[in-house]
C-alpha cells in the first residue's frame, strides 16, 4: 500500500495542483469581486438615507422618490423613467411606468416594467427593450419595437383587483416580479 500523496509532493504540472491553484484563485477573485462591489456601493450616493427618508434628489423628482427605496443597486441615477399609463384593476388606480436603465460603463441596457398605486411601489419586470407597453383597461399590452418579424401583439399583463401576477410571460419570456428596479 503506497503513501497518501501529500499536497506539499505534488509537482507544479500536476493535475491536482493545478485545479487546487484554480480554485484558489477563483476564491480570491470572488473575494475582490466582493470587494469592489461593496465599496463601490459604499462610495455611491445613496437615494435612500440610513434613516429611510429619500435623499434630495428623490425629494425633488416625486416620480423617481416612487423608485428609491427599492433600488438595490444604483440603476436609478442612470434610468430614463416613463410614464405608460393608468389603470383601474377593481378599485385600485395603477400607473405604469417604463424604466430604461443604461449601465454608464459597459453601456449595456435593461428595461424594466414597474407598477405603482399612488406613490407605493408595487413591484417589476425584466423586459425585452424591444417590447412597447401600452395600457388597455386593466391590463397592460405589449407590440413590438422593430416591428420586422414580430407579430402584432407579443402578449399582456392582466392585472386582477390590483394583484400583480408572480409571472408575466410576454414574447416567449418568463419574468418574474421582482421588488427591485
Amino acid at each position: 500500500m503506497s503513501a497518501p500523496i501529500l499536497s506539499s509532493q505534488l509537482g507544479p504540472a500536476s493535475p491536482e495542483a493545478r485545479a487546487r491553484a484554480a480554485q484558489r484563485g477563483a476564491l480570491a477573485r470572488a473575494a475582490r469581486v466582493a470587494f469592489v462591489c461593496a465599496a463601490a456601493g459604499l462610495l455611491l450616493p445613496a437615494p435612500v438615507s440610513a434613516a429611510g427618508s429619500p435623499s434630495n434628489a428623490a425629494v425633488a423628482d416625486p416620480v423617481r422618490a416612487i423608485f428609491a427605496a427599492h433600488d438595490c443597486c444604483g440603476r436609478l441615477a442612470h434610468s430614463r423613467i416613463t410614464r405608460i399609463g393608468e389603470l383601474r384593476s377593481g378599485s385600485h388606480e395603477l400607473t405604469v411606468y417604463a424604466l430604461w436603465f443604461v449601465n454608464p460603463q459597459s453601456r449595456h441596457g435593461m428595461m424594466h416594467l414597474a407598477i405603482a398605486e399612488g406613490r407605493r411601489f408595487l413591484g417589476s419586470y425584466i423586459i425585452s427593450g424591444r417590447l412597447v407597453p401600452s395600457v388597455a383597461g386593466n391590463r397592460v399590452r405589449f407590440g413590438c419595437r422593430d416591428g420586422a418579424g414580430c407579430p402584432a401583439l407579443l402578449g399582456d399583463l392582466v392585472i386582477k383587483n390590483g394583484i400583480l401576477p408572480r409571472r408575466l410571460w410576454v414574447d416567449g419570456d418568463v419574468n418574474e416580479l421582482d421588488d427591485s428596479i
